[in-house]
């Protein structure tokens, strides 16, 4: 009956130690799995940085280059503005002198029709 209990113990160690060999293996192989998961949730964690600083380098570049647009748009009608006043103030002083030269001209005329009714008046004595 000793032997008995002796082969029933070692029986049970034996397998009591392919259970704690089995939890073993099983344990490795989901380390393994937890790792290489790990991994890739790095990679997809770095790849999503990356993503994310290339889309904000974008978006600062396109906002800056909204304003850049802006502002040229803004220098390029300044630009059409001061044109414009410029031949305003050309059409103006044309103007001026053309209304200086008409008022010369009218006097100049005026005082030929004087000039002519005195030659008249002295015409109609004779």
């Amino acid at each position: 009956m000793l032997r008995y209990r002796e082969a029933e113990v070692k029986k049970t160690m034996e397998m009591e130690l392919i259970l704690v060999k089995q939890e073993r293996d099983k344990t490795k192989s989901l380390q393994h799995e937890y790792d290489k998961k790990l991994a890739e949730m790095t990679n997809i964690k770095l790849r999503l940085e990356k993503e994310m600083s290339e889309e904000l380098s974008k978006f600062k570049s396109n906002y800056q280059r909204q304003f850049q647009d802006k502002d040229f748009e803004i220098h390029r009608r300044m630009l059409g503005v001061e044109e414009d006043e410029g031949r305003v103030k050309i059409a103006a002083e044309r103007l001026h002198d053309s209304e200086k030269r008409n008022a010369s001209i009218l006097k100049e005329i005026d005082a030929m029709r004087a000039e002519l009714d005195e030659l008249r008046q002295q015409n109609n004595k004779y």
